[in-house]
Parts: C-alpha cells; structure tokens; sequence
C-alpha cells in the first residue's frame, strides 16, 4: 500500500505538488532531499536538473532506499545523485525508526500510538538506523543547496536543527516540505516554534493548495493547520506563480 498503487493507477502521485516540482526544478540546480521514499519525486527532480545539476537524497528506510537505487540506475540517473540510507536529523549517532508493516512510506522517527495503528489497522516494526547532522555530513560544494524537499514524517525539526548552519549559508534556498502538527508533536517538538525558528532566518511560508495557488500564511494561521504542504523561500518574487 501507499503512493505506489496511486502512481500505477493514475500515472502520476499527488498532482499539485508534482507540478510545481517540475516548475520549480532547473538544470545545473543543486538539490537536497530528506525522505525519499520510493523515489517519486527524486527521479523528477533527477530529470529536471540535468547531467550538469546535482542531487543529494537521504532515506532511513533499507526498502525504500534500496527501491530508489533500483530506480535511478534503471531510469539513467545514479551519475547525478548520490542516495544515502541514513537519518538525517541534529546528531550523529543512532535511533529508533519505525516502519509501518502496510503503508511502508510512512516510517518515522517519532512515536505512534495505538489510536493510529487501530485507526488505520498497522502494525510496526522497529529498527536502528545511524542518524547524521547535515551541517557536519555535507562538505565542500555539497553545501550549496539552490532547493530542499523534506517530508521526514514529522521529524522535520530535527533535520533543520542539524542544518542551521546550512540554511544561513544559503541565502536563496527554497524549501518544499510536508508540515503535519500532530506527526511533529510526536516527535517531541512544538511545531509552531519549530516553524519560528524558520521565519526567524528570514524564511516566508505559502500554504500549496490542490490547485497550485501559492498562499502566504503566517504562524498564527499555522497554528490552526493540521495538516499541508508548505514552499518557504526568502524571495517569494522567484515563486512560480508570484
């Protein structure tokens, strides 16, 4: 189950969100993302950068890790992204991820309780997986970060204390990320404060509707979100549609 019967079904995963992938995505870009899954949208923004862009992706889970190598090698891509099966989150060391036994891209590193796994009727299976700190991981050129993807289930805060060194070194990185309230509580954070730290280095949030229509929100309208996928950048003049 998850996204793989929707993409063999319809050809495509979330529409919307595909699109301005695709809109926001340019040759010789460098990309950094934090979840790939079974690699949807790493093989989309594989394309759109070109042979001259670069792509970093990062993925806890062995499966899905090993279903997106599979993909890139086939489709032509593995000479401009480098996959990594770890955690990114603020340490290096180790940690407790959790697997969903049936939507197996929803792995998190937080906690799931028994209302959720009876709601959906899941189990989970936990594993180790080795954890890094993308301001200490990344070296040299694999700084320079033009667009981040991150959809880490609610970890999101712990990649971007990792990083903090990372989002002031670039100035004109766009972030596309998944923000859902109750996944971040979960993993032991409040997520209006964790998005404060963000407009606290300058970012600008807009809430992507189905329809593509970028709409600016701010942490109070935030707090009365549950669930939605956010573009944050610093110069909303570059936004597609803006």
């Amino acid at each position: 189950m998850s996204l793989s019967p929707h993409i063999i079904l319809d050809g495509t995963w979330e529409p919307w969100i595909t699109a301005l992938v695709k809109d926001l995505v340019k040759p010789g870009m460098r990309v950094l993302e934090v979840g790939s899954n079974c690699g949807w949208y790493t093989l989309l923004m594989a394309q759109g950068i070109g042979p001259e862009g670069r792509l970093i992706t990062f993925e806890a889970n062995p499966g899905l890790a090993q279903l997106t190598f599979d993909s890139l090698n086939i489709n032509g891509y593995s000479d401009r992204v480098r996959l990594h099966n770890l955690a990114a989150s603020n340490a290096d060391g180790e940690a407790t991820f959790r697997i969903f036994e049936r939507h197996l891209g929803g792995g998190t590193l937080g906690a799931v309780g028994q209302e959720h796994l009876d709601r959906f009727q899941e189990t989970i299976k936990e594993i180790t997986v080795p954890t890094v700190a993308l301001d200490e991981f990344l070296e040299g050129g694999d700084r320079i970060i033009d667009l981040m993807k991150i959809d880490a289930e609610g970890a999101e805060p712990m990649v971007f204390q990792g990083m903090h060194n990372l989002l002031k070194e670039n100035e004109n990185l766009t972030i596309l990320m998944e923000y859902s309230f109750s996944q971040i509580k979960n993993c032991g954070f409040k997520p209006v404060a964790e998005m404060g730290a963000l407009f606290d280095l300058g970012f600008k949030a807009f809430r992507i509707a189905t329809t593509q229509q970028l709409i600016p929100v701010n942490l109070a309208e935030l707090s009365k979100l549950r669930h939605c996928e956010l573009l944050l950048t610093r110069d909303e003049q570059k936004l597609p549609g803006l």
